[in-house]
């Protein structure tokens, strides 16, 4: 006899009329509601999704306790959302909270020193920032930075901060800070907010549910949501 499982569904009525007129069917979806997560592992609801097979959420922290505490969340994907869960993908370990911008990392050749003050405000920030032109001294070379991981971009002049507006003319919160040096136009720089994180998963099965562990000592917590759509 197989034994029943609770399970939720998405909330329907969230989806929106695209520029071209055709209407976009999404889904919300709560794989994990806000809460306190305690050291250990948490499972999160069993969520019928039927025949869509994408999902985009946003894992966010707020609070956190004990010492070092860690949150790892796996998504995973099961055909009768019962047995056999396979995991779909990870976010990567989350070991702050709210919108403190994480280190900067740098590639192509000989980049300036890059560093960013002041904190993201409203919003996560992944940020990407690139030189495209005039590669030389500061305040020659040109650029432009994303907000969104490099789906959108806003050109700018070098100097020596500059403050990251996202493309509504929000300002961010972010300085990007840029060392004297030359550029050059293979040089691209990237850091993110470390405890918000949005990510895309698809190969889902019929139902899905989100494991999060905490890990840390001195009775480790972390304060946590999962919130997204699926189309």
């Amino acid at each position: 006899m197989t034994t029943a499982v609770p399970v939720t569904y998405p909330v329907a009525g969230t989806g929106y009329r695209m520029g071209n007129g055709r209407y976009a069917d999404v889904e919300a979806v709560t794989l994990l509601p806000q809460q306190t997560f305690a050291s250990g592992v948490t499972v999160g609801p069993v969520i019928e999704v039927g025949h869509k097979r994408h999902l985009g959420l946003l894992l966010k922290t707020t609070a956190k306790s004990g010492t070092n505490p860690t949150l790892d969340v796996t998504i995973q994907t099961s055909n009768d959302g019962l047995n056999d869960w396979q995991a779909v993908g990870t976010f990567a370990q989350k070991t702050d909270v709210g919108l403190v911008m994480g280190g900067v990392t740098a590639t192509g050749t000989t980049p300036p020193t890059v560093t960013l003050t002041s904190t993201a405000q409203a919003q996560p920030v992944n940020l990407q920032v690139q030189c495209t032109g005039n590669a030389g001294a500061l305040g020659t070379w040109t650029g432009r930075y994303s907000v969104d991981g490099g789906v959108t971009w806003v050109s700018f002049t070098s100097a020596a901060t500059v403050s990251v507006i996202d493309p509504n003319g929000t300002d961010t919160g972010v300085v990007i800070n840029i060392a004297a040096g030359n550029a050059a136009t293979d040089n691209v720089w990237k850091a993110t907010t470390v405890g918000y994180e949005r990510k895309r998963f698809s190969g889902l099965g019929k139902f899905i549910r989100a494991v999060a562990l905490i890990g840390g000592s001195a009775t480790p917590t972390m304060d946590a949501s999962l919130i997204g759509d699926i189309t």
